[in-house]
């Protein structure tokens, strides 16, 4: 009898283990169909309103200060950056104008040698990133190099000039979170010594068209 009981209780402890794993396993894989959903609302949660930067930002950014103005290049946003990057309207078109800044030579987070440079390495990144925005919908609307400084000052130029478009933040966001898109990251990080990155939002009226 005591065999029978405890075999009963074992079968039932048994049970309820893969109905556990079948539930964690059902919400791991609606929650994978629908993460960009999903990090809109779980992300924030996580995110401080301080300035300091997310990991590695602080060893790949540079500050430049002139008589009235500070400007930091950076390869990934602060902690305040990209909550607010979650806020607000995350539906509608934009376009990130990106100002970018190479290494002399590449330096590849895994420690691989290379003879490429900081603009070469970027470049394999840009002729990936093509193929990643038109996945979501997004295209590069115009790139070209830096040549000199029009008007008003800075204390160094930036090497490249480039605009993005995307349907919304959720399409950049969904973009940013697909694996293949992470292995061509690696190439950006190695190339760059950092970049501003300015979100814009086309209007109507005299500068933007009718």
């Amino acid at each position: 009898m005591e065999k029978l009981i405890r075999k009963e209780v074992e079968g039932s402890a048994m049970k309820k283990k893969w109905l556990i794993g079948g539930i964690v396993l059902t919400i791991f894989v609606l929650g994978w169909a629908n993460r960009t959903t999903l990090a809109f609302l779980v992300v924030p949660l996580f995110l401080d309103s301080e300035e300091s930067a997310l990991p590695n930002a602080a060893l790949t950014s540079s500050e430049v200060i002139t008589a009235s103005k500070t400007y930091k290049n950076a390869v990934v946003p602060s902690q305040s950056q990209m909550k607010g990057f979650f806020q607000g309207d995350t539906k509608s078109p934009i376009l990130m104008l990106n100002l970018l800044k190479f290494k002399d030579k590449a330096v590849y987070e895994d420690g691989r040698q290379t003879t490429l440079s900081g603009k070469e390495a970027y470049d394999l990144y840009a002729d990936e990133v093509r193929g990643h925005l038109k996945k979501v919908g997004g295209e590069i609307v115009l790139g070209g190099e830096i040549t000199r400084l029009m008007l008003g000052q800075v204390e160094d130029l930036w090497d490249v000039a480039a605009v993005a478009r995307y349907p919304s933040r959720a399409a950049m966001l969904k973009m940013m979170m697909d694996s293949e898109y992470r292995e061509s990251e690696e190439h950006r990080s190695a190339g760059l010594e950092g970049q501003l990155n300015l979100e814009i939002k086309e209007l109507s009226g005299i500068l933007g068209g009718e």
